[in-house]
């Protein structure tokens, strides 16, 4: 008799302790600790015009030490629009990164801070995007890089090697 009313204590112990635990976890959904957003907008050109089916990767950084937390693969619809849900509300510094390398599209931090092939710092450039809970609107601005290609030849047509170029604009301005 006595190891029923054991048993019978414990279990009336056990159903306190998950009355208490899923009580608290209702407290902890409501109180919005697992809010998510959606983020959506338009993949765009230098020019605003719509990027239409561009694979893009967008990273949810850390603010203060830039490190990756969650990276969203998105391919935009044909107009150009795409949308991410399930976004944990909260402050992010976001990279947009073009999956094609080929595309000729640079790699970028929100807000419009353009990354070389040598990557960009995530620390102290770009801007802190909040997300909250429910809809977010970002346009995702992406720039083209221009490849240059050729040989630089002499007087009688024979390469030079080991030459410095530079590009200027018809004003005489540099470019890089």
């Amino acid at each position: 008799m006595k190891n029923y009313d054991q048993n019978q204590r414990v279990s009336n112990n056990s159903f306190a302790l998950i009355k208490g635990w899923v009580t608290g976890l209702l407290l902890l959904l409501a109180s919005g600790a697992f809010a998510q957003g959606t983020l959506s907008g338009t993949v765009v050109d230098a020019a605003d015009d719509p990027i239409p089916v561009y694979p893009v990767a967008i990273d949810l950084l850390e603010p203060d030490t830039g490190a990756a937390i969650e990276e969203f693969a998105v391919t935009n619809n044909p107009d150009g629009s795409y949308e991410i849900s399930g976004i944990p509300a909260g402050e992010y510094k976001i990279s947009f990164n073009a999956v094609d390398a080929a595309s000729g599209y640079v790699d970028e931090l929100y807000d419009g801070v353009p990354c070389d092939n040598i990557g960009c710092d995530r620390i102290t450039l770009g801007d802190v995007m909040v997300i909250s809970d429910g809809a977010n609107f970002l346009d995702i601005d992406l720039d083209r890089v221009f490849l240059l290609s050729g040989t630089i030849t002499d007087e009688l047509n024979q390469p030079i090697y080991d030459v410095g170029v530079e590009l200027f604009d018809e004003s005489g301005n540099w470019i890089c």
